[in-house]
């Protein structure tokens, strides 16, 4: 087991060269779980709810369901975008302050 990561502390080259190549042959559940163990809870998935998002939702919530996530909302997503994200809301039992609306210099009135 891995211990938290302590603020600004960086690896040094060596260390992450070693770390990227014990990674090679791994799964992405591998790496996941790593970097979801040594930088929890400082660790935030930024969501778009597309189909490599939706992947990443379902490993990290296999992995650590504690861990956070976030979108921005524009008030331009798609009706679509929506539905997925009311769909992965529901199946995982996201709490909605796990969630930041925001609204751009863009956004109609």
């Amino acid at each position: 087991m891995t211990t938290p990561v302590q603020q600004n502390a960086r690896p040094t080259d060596e260390t992450l060269k070693a770390l990227s190549d014990s990674f090679e042959s791994k799964s992405p559940q591998d790496l996941l779980a790593y970097a979801l163990e040594r930088y929890s809870p400082n660790i935030v998935l930024a969501c778009s709810f597309g189909a490599e998002d939706v992947v990443l939702v379902d490993m990290i919530q296999k992995i650590n369901p504690r861990t956070k996530l976030f979108y921005l909302d524009t008030d331009f997503l798609f009706k679509e975008t929506h539905e997925v994200k009311d769909r992965l809301i529901s199946k995982y039992g996201l709490r909605p302050e796990q969630v930041l609306q925001v609204k751009s210099l863009l956004t109609p009135e």
